[in-house]
């Protein structure tokens, strides 16, 4: 009995490898990763210079009271 547990759980990683392999090669096909890690900096920069311009503007004594108030339970 444990000998078919054990075949059956090495099938279902040799088809989650397979799986992963199509994945794979079907996002990395083309430049399409390189597109979404520009896409991503790009973002990431906007985000930068969005809030670089606020940081002035903020009560940084309130920091801490509204992190505390955000992940209270």
């Amino acid at each position: 009995m444990e000998t078919e547990a054990d075949a059956a759980r090495q099938a279902l990683f040799r088809d989650a490898d397979k799986y992963s392999k199509v994945l794979s090669g079907k996002l990395s096909h083309g430049h399409g990763c390189l597109k979404g890690m520009a896409v991503a900096i790009v973002a990431l920069a906007a985000g930068a210079a969005v809030m670089s311009s606020n940081l002035e503007s903020w009560d940084w004594k309130e920091l801490p009271v509204f992190i505390s108030s955000q992940f209270s339970f």
